[in-house]
């Protein structure tokens, strides 16, 4: 994710940013930045193929057809939310918020509150929550007011997390039998 900070899990903008691509009928060929969620997709096909959501479904993302289709530059959203309440990838629990330029970011363990502004500041080499306290705790105020619709937040750090215990992700063992020999998925 060079040059961004971090990595995948982590809510600094190496572990958020995610390439995209997206083709198809009606899709104008471009690029954006506007930040786009995964909770994004499922109002956007329905969208695309003309449909309806069904009346059970509460939708939580909003629909970047128009920004596929060339109708529009940006979404209608002021702001997105990530939320890691646990030990994932490149960072421990935390969520953040971003409104405009701006990003804030929670870490529960240590209560820090971190601010960036990403339009001067893309790799988040900046802090800013010092210098400029008043924005830093508005926005930190609107994440924590996000938190109280229902997100969990660890209210005391995990005795048994070990930050130096080899990452075990699962991937290395895959298509393999316990004894680490190739499984057959075809008879020979």
């Amino acid at each position: 994710m060079a040059p961004l900070r971090n990595e995948k899990g982590a809510v600094y903008e190496g572990g958020l940013r995610v390439p995209t691509a997206i083709w198809g009928p009606g899709i104008v060929s471009g690029e954006t930045a506007e930040p786009m969620l995964s909770m994004d997709i499922y109002p956007t096909m329905l969208e695309l193929a003309g449909l309806d959501a069904p009346s059970k479904h509460q939708l939580d993302g909003e629909s970047f057809a128009s920004i596929l289709t060339g109708k529009s530059q940006k979404l209608t959203r002021d702001r997105v939310f990530w939320h890691f309440p646990s030990y994932i990838g490149g960072g421990g629990p935390s969520s953040a918020m971003r409104k405009g330029d701006y990003k804030v970011l929670e870490f529960f363990e240590s209560q820090e509150i971190e601010l960036y502004n990403l339009a001067k500041d893309p790799h988040e080499t900046q802090n800013l929550a010092e210098t400029h306290p008043d924005l830093a705790n508005s926005l930190a105020g609107e994440l924590q007011a996000w938190h109280e619709a229902g997100a969990p937040r660890p209210s005391a750090s995990n005795p048994n997390f070990d930050p130096d215990a080899p990452k075990k992700r699962g991937r290395e063992d895959r298509g393999k039998n316990k004894g680490g020999k190739e499984k057959r998925n075809r008879p020979s």
